[in-house]
């Protein structure tokens, strides 16, 4: 399975994309406009239609004569968090809403999300105004796991998330991607993207600069700072080390392992 961009034009706002995202992969869009990121998501998922071009998810076709019957086989296979919480829960108990539109509900599995989240079984006789905002994201994230979509789309997933929070989504992420899902992520967390994806696609200025692994991708501060990013703490201590030692280390996710190449090249 693989969704496929092909000259995809919208409106005055994206222009000729060309994409391919494939399963077994989790894929990081960063860049300094808002709107052109949650726009790709929005095109997959058919809330927005190209201008021209097309979109082929799984040899379902996307364009602007796209109906609302295609679209909706399409949705069928694709989970998407938006970056409002409030636009996807309701003022019903919190158990209802993790439920909502799922047709194989899982209950073993929302046990062990709850718990991966250090949620109680409490949490799910409240309603969504009782939660905090982590607490939110936290719950829908849990309902997008249940749906075992193919294609996970996920606009800003650590908001409001603490460190617990988002060691505990990479875990489920990794878990996913091993499932042969397709995710592709929005985020201005850079630690948090370095460490669980594999590529990483820049929107800027309506068009895309490059798409390339994430090594690649978040050791290029110029293109960060043009797609208003950060450079990772880790891609950071790799410069210093490299400008002071002059050693060049291996590829590293996350400060723990970059650490340890550290004291092993110290010796």
């Amino acid at each position: 399975m693989e969704i496929k961009f092909e000259n995809v034009t919208y409106e005055d706002k994206l222009k000729n994309l060309n994409i391919v995202f494939k399963k077994n992969q989790i894929t990081a869009i960063i860049g300094s406009n808002d709107f052109e990121k949650s726009t790709i998501l929005s095109l997959i998922y058919g809330i927005k239609l190209p201008t021209s071009g097309e979109i082929l998810i799984n040899n379902n076709k996307i364009d602007k004569e796209a109906s609302q019957k295609n679209l909706k086989k399409i949705r069928n296979n694709i989970s998407y968090l938006l970056d409002d919480d409030e636009q996807q829960l309701f003022n019903i108990n919190i158990l209802e809403d993790i439920k909502y539109g799922i047709k194989n509900f899982d209950e073993k599995k929302m046990y062990e999300l709850l718990e991966l989240f250090k949620l109680s079984e409490e949490i799910l006789t409240k309603n969504y105004m009782e939660l905090s905002k982590g607490e939110k994201r936290k719950i829908l994230l849990i309902s997008i796991f249940l749906r075992n979509s193919k294609v996970i789309l996920l606009d800003k997933p650590t908001k409001g998330l603490d460190y617990n929070g988002i060691q505990a989504l990479i875990k489920i992420l990794k878990r996913e991607k091993r499932l042969g899902k397709i995710i592709i992520i929005i985020s201005y967390n850079s630690d948090f993207l370095l460490e669980v994806c594999d590529n990483v696609l820049v929107v800027y200025d309506k068009k895309i600069v490059t798409m390339d692994v994430k090594y690649k991708i978040f050791k290029l501060n110029s293109l960060l700072k043009k797609a208003n990013q950060q450079m990772p703490n880790v891609s950071l201590i790799e410069k210093k080390v490299l400008e002071i030692k002059n050693k060049k280390l291996g590829n590293r996710d996350n400060i723990n392992d970059l650490i340890k190449d550290i004291y092993r090249n110290a010796k």
